[in-house]
């Protein structure tokens, strides 16, 4: 068989092409090791491709789930932005850092809140050393699925004590974004967790001015003191 170069072979790996890879790494594994395309490693399009065989297979033959790419993401971040679960499961037996944060500043768990993966996220919880990590905007985990109205992510984001009143870069806590979406039953959520409705973003506005729907407003009026 003929050896291809490090870009068909992390389009084996996206592809799933158990076979070829197999027999790709059989005659060339060494200098496989290091192929990547777009600047991303092989694992990580494995990762993409979603075989938990093929990554198996990839980290016996000696591939780095650690190895970032070229924007910082991790083997992590795509298992958590795809929802892969039990690939993630895999990937983390070997050392890897469930807080790293990419070029945004965003970690795992920023995916898994954004793309309301609830296993996903309840994984990362259990794991990671930080709930509150910051991306570059300020933006937190929390941040994220409240703005997106993510209302189970968000309730389990409160069962390990994510912080209701950290602000982002433009001073908006996770309850200004939720009154801003409209998410009522998430601005309830956070409010029953000590959420400060008083607040004042950088605009001077607190969550309640950011609010259009009239049954938000009376939730978040409700808990005023």
């Amino acid at each position: 068989m003929t050896v291809v170069d490090a870009e068909s072979f992390c389009d084996y790996c996206l592809e799933r092409k158990s076979d070829l890879i197999a027999a790709q790494l059989s005659q060339n594994a060494s200098s496989l090791l290091s192929a990547k395309k777009s600047g991303r490693p092989a694992i990580m399009w494995a990762c993409a491709g979603g075989s938990i065989d093929i990554v198996k297979q990839l980290l016996q033959a000696g591939f780095d789930p650690k190895e970032p790419d070229d924007a910082m993401w991790t083997c992590a971040h795509i298992c958590a932005s795809t929802g892969k679960i039990e690939l993630l499961q895999v990937i983390s037996q070997y050392n890897i850092d469930l807080d790293a944060q990419n070029e945004g500043g965003q970690t795992p768990l920023h995916y898994a809140c954004s793309r309301n993966r609830l296993e996903v996220a309840e994984f990362l919880l259990n794991s990671c050393g930080d709930v509150n990590k910051q991306d570059k905007h300020g933006a937190s985990p929390l941040h994220r699925c409240c703005s997106l109205g993510h209302l189970e992510v968000v309730q389990k984001m409160m069962q390990f004590k994510a912080e209701v009143n950290i602000c982002d870069s433009e001073g908006n806590t996770p309850l200004h974004l939720a009154c801003e979406g409209n998410h009522t039953k998430i601005c309830l959520e956070l409010l029953k967790s000590g959420a400060d409705a008083t607040i004042l973003n950088k605009d001077e506005k607190t969550a309640v001015n950011l609010a259009v729907d009239h049954e938000t407003i009376r939730a978040v009026k409700s808990f005023e003191p």
